[in-house]
């Protein structure tokens, strides 16, 4: 297959919604690995913020709140969920039903958060 290399002025133009879109799924991306990854600091600062993240967090899925940054980027991109960045980086790994999986993400939640407290407080 030949690629051709098209003019600047030919090439679509990246609109600034889905620039903004790209700029929350980054950020999305990097609070799931500070949550993921926070609690193997030995920095007071960071255990502090990740167990308020994590408490945050696990209140959020208790109340039923839908996840800020995900409505936003479906909004920005005008989107479904089946469309969306968490979506299409987990649907390919996870193979268990969505609610099973939902109850599996709460517990490393709550287990992470529990483990960088136990850190704080010995």
């Amino acid at each position: 297959m030949k690629t051709e290399n098209k003019p600047l002025e030919a090439r679509a133009p990246i609109s600034i919604s889905n620039l903004m879109a790209n700029i929350v799924s980054i950020i999305h991306l990097l609070l799931i690995l500070f949550v993921l990854f926070a609690p193997l600091s030995s920095d007071r600062e960071i255990l502090t913020l990740h167990v308020k993240i994590a408490v945050s967090l696990i209140l959020k899925w208790l109340l039923n709140f839908k996840c800020a940054f995900t409505e936003l980027e479906y909004l920005l991109r005008g989107i479904k969920k089946e469309e969306g960045f968490i979506y299409s980086i987990l649907q390919p790994i996870v193979s268990i039903n969505e609610y099973k999986f939902n109850y599996l993400i709460y517990s490393i939640t709550l287990l992470l958060g529990y483990y960088s407290y136990t850190k704080l407080y010995p």
